[in-house]
């Protein structure tokens, strides 16, 4: 088992997953992507050793906010951090996010750079 830290992507576009999966695994960051926040909250059922969940927060079927939801009223997953990334700027949508228990939320698109800090920022905090 590795010891860097883990990162569930979700995101239905498949550009955008393979795009930022690379990104951050040249990072060092070990990756784990899905394409629906169905298939996210299958794989947290058995497997919840994440150090940051990287959620889209628009997708088709269960959206981003649905899935935080979920996620946030498990107890197994609640203590989990979650980064909303979206390319909706308003700011009634990231105060959702917020109010949900999102540890923060970064607008597409973004610089590279922008990502990882604001990656780094979040896993550096306990």
């Amino acid at each position: 088992m590795s010891n860097h830290p883990r990162i569930l992507l979700v995101d239905d576009e498949p550009g955008t997953t393979e795009f930022v999966g690379r990104l951050l695994e040249k990072q060092g960051y070990d990756v784990l992507t899905c394409e629906s926040g169905e298939d996210a909250l299958k794989i947290l059922e058995d497997d919840t050793r994440f150090d940051l969940i990287l959620l889209d927060y628009l997708m088709v079927g269960l959206d981003g906010i649905e899935t935080l939801e979920v996620i946030k009223k498990q107890p197994k997953t609640k203590d989990l951090k979650v980064l909303i990334q979206s390319g909706l700027s308003d700011l009634e949508d990231m105060e959702k996010a917020k109010n949900l228990g999102a540890v923060g939320y970064i607008l597409k698109p973004y610089k590279p750079g922008e990502l990882i800090d604001k990656i780094k920022e979040e896993l550096d905090k306990k």
